[in-house]
């Protein structure tokens, strides 16, 4: 697996600076609840969010490709006293069968054009079930390519009495663009 963060880091170190400031800032004003990293990918955020103080994360990722490599870091996590849950599933309806995984050089997306599923069954979670025992969510992290806005509306309406502190999305107007983001 190929994944963009090094280079990325080695471009612009200021790279999910902002992320990183608000992750420390909960640990120290005592935010209790999990980190939820959505499109946690190989678990760099959780890491990162752990490093912050942000001790224990909920990591969710459906792609089978990068969760050898999530389950790998979640397991090194335990060394540092850092609690790392993986939830091996994305999040969203699975009403849409024929959506299939496309991944390309560090990165994915679920594309719904009718193709077939490449990679083989998409397994879904939906928000409800995701927020349904978490009383409070310290921060709500969102990276999907693409789909953040979608996922950021089911949350929020699913949450039915969690407290969440605090929200990061990645938002590229394009990308959302596309997938019709603008239309919810």
């Amino acid at each position: 697996l190929s994944h963009p963060l090094p280079r990325i880091l080695a471009t612009d170190p200021s790279y999910l600076s902002p992320l990183k400031l608000l992750a420390r800032a909960l640990a120290e004003t005592g935010s209790v609840g999990p980190a939820v990293d959505i499109g946690a990918n190989v678990g760099d955020t959780a890491v990162m969010l752990a490093q912050s103080g942000l001790t224990h994360v909920i990591c969710v990722e459906g792609n089978p490709v990068f969760l050898s490599f999530l389950n790998q870091n979640a397991g090194r996590a335990k060394a540092h006293h850092w609690d790392f849950t993986v939830i091996d599933r994305f999040l969203g309806d699975d009403s849409d069968r024929s959506a299939r995984v496309d991944t390309k050089g560090g990165t994915a997306s679920i594309v719904r054009d009718g193709g077939s599923n490449r990679t083989g069954s998409i397994r879904f979670m939906s928000p409800i079930d995701l927020f349904a025992n978490l009383d409070t969510v310290s921060i709500l992290k969102i990276d999907t390519d693409g789909m953040d806005l979608e996922i950021l509306s089911e949350a929020v309406s699913s949450l039915d009495g969690t407290v969440l502190d605090a929200v990061f999305t990645e938002f590229t107007p394009a990308v959302e663009r596309v997938n019709n983001a603008f239309d919810l």
